[in-house]
């Protein structure tokens, strides 16, 4: 085979070069590749300035672009430019739902910046796509707590607490006695101040700070008075150095009026105890003259004035002299007399109704619809009992009432957590649930508790009328709905189960 001359060769490697660059050129995404990795590559090289005019052209030519907005929010970033990098990440994720996961910092770099209210803002539409992020709560409440919206703040911690398990998070605890505190709810507050001073050592101080203003508020001056012992031995001055120096004042002032009260008791009773013994020996004194004056047991006195002694002379021996005296006499009639009967003794009064509980006024209260009265008082009660699964499942129950899913859910976690077993706080969970997080979430719970209880009637039942809503699964419902026929054939629902079942598609 002949080989090319040296003139053909010479024309065709330029003409195919040529013909290369030509086409790459032509290709506006391989352009757009490769000057996207350019502006990555000056980024990694901490070429920023370079980078981030290349992105803009990039910008210009691609508009909207996710990766662009991306790379521009990342050279930010690097150059320490929290603003901007904050706004090119927010204008990534709104650009491109894949880059949605870049709200997040860009919400925080808002914060950095100062501006609140955009933080949240950015916070909020991340947690619509994310409401499983922990986290995020967290700094939700964070910005919320700046903004003075405590009751907000603590669902936000609340929300971060369900995700992390049935426990609370000691690493937050002091955090939220204190948003407990601004919202005035003192029993909740001391709850997670004694957690946070038993699981979370480095947070001691702000658990005995926040102790000692929840006994102050509370009026438990002697709890109040041990706590400022603690806090004056391990952190000497800060309490004079705190709003709760006026405390401290009030806490000795009450010492003092403590101790003159209690000696004004001590000489009271001191007084009392000399009466009583003068009282004592007086009483003595006359019994002893009573002795002297009166006649002993067996004397009788002589009527005959022969006998010596007077009218009135005792005799010796009275029974010989009495037979003597009546010697020849005859019978006489001698006289019984009659006894009476000793009376009955009265029967003891009833013994007093007990005192009514805290958990009894908080139900009372919850009776009347007083929800704003009940709340903090099932509150109390739980501090009172906190290992007691009732009282939590009936706070529950209370923020049901008042419209409150999310503390609801809360409250019947910690139920459940006292007592795993109980089918009843499952199934008080499960209606909870249903209304404070997604169908989704719901159904996931439910089949999770269907599997560990399989054999429950109840579950069986709600297992069927979540399949048989509008968008779920017919076939699924009416097997659960025969199986809850079958479980529980003499429940009084059975008619309305069989009607139910008997309206599937």
């Amino acid at each position: 085979m002949a080989r090319p001359s040296r003139s053909v060769l010479r024309w065709f490697f330029p003409l195919f070069f040529s013909l290369f660059f030509l086409t790459a050129c032509s290709d506006p995404e391989a352009k757009f590749e490769e000057q996207l990795a350019e502006a990555s590559a000056l980024i990694d090289q901490g070429q920023y300035d370079q980078a981030i005019e290349l992105l803009n052209q990039l910008d210009e030519k691609y508009p909207d672009r996710g990766v662009v907005l991306q790379e521009l929010g990342r050279a930010y970033e690097e150059s320490d430019v929290g603003l901007f990098a904050g706004v090119f990440y927010e204008k990534a994720a709104q650009a491109d739902a894949e880059f949605s996961e870049l709200l997040f910092p860009a919400a925080r770099f808002f914060a950095e910046e100062g501006d609140r209210n955009r933080a949240l803002s950015t916070i909020d539409d991340y947690l619509e796509l994310y409401p499983d992020d922990a986290e995020a709560w967290r700094f939700s409440a964070e910005l919320l707590a700046e903004n003075q919206r405590f009751q907000s703040a603590l669902s936000a911690h609340l929300r971060a607490e369900r995700l992390d398990g049935p426990s609370r998070n000691p690493e937050y605890a002091a955090t939220m006695g204190e948003l407990y505190m601004q919202a005035g709810n003192i029993p909740q507050a001391e709850i997670h101040f004694q957690t946070a001073l038993s699981e979370a050592p480095d947070d001691r101080f702000r658990a005995l700070m926040g102790l000692l203003g929840a006994s102050y508020r509370a009026e438990n001056f002697p709890q109040a008075e041990e706590i400022l012992a603690t806090l004056n031995e391990e952190f000497p001055g800060a309490v004079e150095s705190s709003q709760w120096a006026g405390a401290q004042d009030d806490v000795k002032a009450w010492r003092v009026r403590q101790d003159t009260l209690a000696a004004e008791i001590a000489a009271l009773e001191e007084r009392r105890k000399l009466a009583e013994a003068e009282a004592e020996e007086s009483e003595e004194a006359e019994t002893s003259t009573d002795d002297e004056n009166r006649v002993g047991h067996g004397t009788v006195l002589a009527h005959n004035p022969q006998q010596g002694g007077g009218k009135m002379a005792v005799l010796e021996d009275p029974q010989s002299t009495i037979d003597g005296k009546l010697a020849g006499v005859g019978e006489m009639e001698i006289l019984e007399m009659e006894v009476e009967p000793e009376p009955e003794p009265e029967p003891l009064p009833p013994p007093p109704p007990p005192e009514p509980t805290t958990l009894d006024y908080a139900l009372e209260a919850r009776e009347e619809r007083d929800f704003d009265r009940a709340i903090p008082l099932f509150w109390k009660a739980v501090q009172e009992d906190s290992d007691n699964p009732e009282v939590w499942a009936e706070l529950s129950k209370t923020y049901m009432m008042e419209g409150d899913p999310e503390n609801a859910e809360i409250a019947i976690l910690e139920a459940r957590r006292r007592d795993p077993e109980s089918l009843e706080y499952t199934m008080t969970y499960l209606s909870v649930i249903e209304k404070s997080r997604s169908r989704a979430r719901y159904m996931e719970e439910l089949e999770r508790a269907y599997s560990q209880i399989p054999d429950s009637p109840e579950l069986s039942l709600a297992m069927a009328r979540a399949y048989a809503q509008p968008g779920g699964n017919p076939a699924n419902a009416a097997f659960f709905f025969r199986e809850f026929l079958e479980l529980a054939p003499n429940d009084p629902n059975v008619d309305a189960v069989r009607r139910e079942l008997n309206a599937l598609p």
